[in-house]
């Protein structure tokens, strides 16, 4: 099992993502074959993907690493995971934008074992996540207003990390009300993405054109490693993205002349505590996504007119101070021209 989990990985890395342009008469599942759908936090060690064939038919994994699960047997942890196949049926066309998809079969791949140790590794066969008690979806196709879709896909959309301020739907997606699970492809591309307005506004760059480009810097906490820095809509938002042990970290920073969320993430975020960054007001939030921490930092330093925010996500925060990783990424320093 490990090793076609292993190659079922690789693959998914090289699925091409293009997207066909959309014809007014065109087969939806024409649409689809050849995409690939994945639903996960963004973050964290687990997803569940779906490649799309002809007529409806997809093959799919679900790979979540668990390296906190360990045993005598297995000190490196555990994966649970599965291969699988099965079809959507009865498209049902639900206005302009969305379809209505029966899932006709779902079946695991055959020679699977329920569980085996390899190599320090407890490899474990689980039913794919997001998917295994749909009995339908809701396809949306690009171009849906976002005002249009459910609630309980906004977490899932990644939006925040593709456009926050999105109004069409820059990619496919799937939506499993049974389950609260939202499936997407990559962003739209090209000539459709043209039509559509659609276009990714996110530009990787270093850490110095970062602080040319917006005149904010950001500090690099200690341990935190792989830092990549991103640009938004042209210089409208800057962010840095890390990791620190197995938790992901996201700093942001925007020129604004008032306290505003500006991490663009959807949750149920409860007050914790006031933060005060250098002589800067204000909040840490914390919420939780099934077994999943989430903390939040945001602060606004009025003198210079920059809002933050910093964001964690892992199975379990305990250990991680997000005030102190809030200090050492505000503190300007060599530290933030490493990348």
């Amino acid at each position: 099992m490990k090793k076609k989990l292993a190659c079922m990985a690789l693959a998914l890395l090289m699925v091409c993502c293009a997207v066909p342009a959309l014809a007014e008469n065109e087969d939806v599942f024409s649409q689809l074959e050849n995409q690939t759908f994945e639903f996960s936090s963004g973050v964290g060690g687990w997803f569940t993907s779906l490649s799309m064939g002809r007529n409806g038919a997809f093959t799919g994994m679900f790979h979540d690493s668990e390296m906190g699960e360990m045993g005598e047997a297995y000190p490196l942890g555990s994966v649970y995971g599965c291969l699988f196949h099965g079809s959507f049926a009865s498209p049902e066309q639900l206005g302009d934008s969305a379809w209505k998809l029966q899932v006709e079969t779902l079946t695991m791949d055959e020679g699977q074992l329920p569980e085996v140790i390899e190599d320090g590794v407890r490899y474990v066969t689980s039913e794919p996540y997001g998917l295994s008690a749909a009995k339908e979806v809701i396809l949306y196709l690009p171009g849906t207003p976002i005002e249009s879709l459910p609630e309980g896909f906004l977490p899932w959309s990644h939006l925040h990390e593709i456009d926050p301020h999105a109004e069409k739907l820059p990619y496919y997606a799937l939506w499993n009300a049974e389950e609260e699970s939202g499936f997407i492809t990559m962003p739209v591309e090209g000539e459709l993405a043209r039509q559509l307005g659609i276009a990714n506004p996110w530009q990787q760059v270093d850490a110095d054109a970062l602080r040319q480009a917006m005149g904010v810097s950001f500090g690099l906490p200690e341990g935190v490693f792989f830092p990549e820095y991103y640009v938004l809509n042209g210089n409208e938002l800057a962010e840095m993205q890390c990791y620190l042990d197995g938790a992901r970290i996201i700093a942001r920073a925007r020129r604004i002349d008032a306290f505003t969320d500006i991490s663009g993430l959807y949750y149920a975020w409860k007050s914790d505590e006031a933060l005060n960054i250098q002589g800067c007001p204000g909040v840490c939030w914390s919420a939780t996504e099934g077994e999943e921490d989430l903390r939040l930092c945001l602060w606004y330093d009025g003198t210079a007119g920059i809002m933050y925010s910093l964001y964690a996500r892992d199975d379990d925060l305990s250990d991680v101070d997000l005030p102190a990783l809030a200090e050492a990424v505000y503190a300007p320093g060599p530290a933030d021209d490493a990348d």
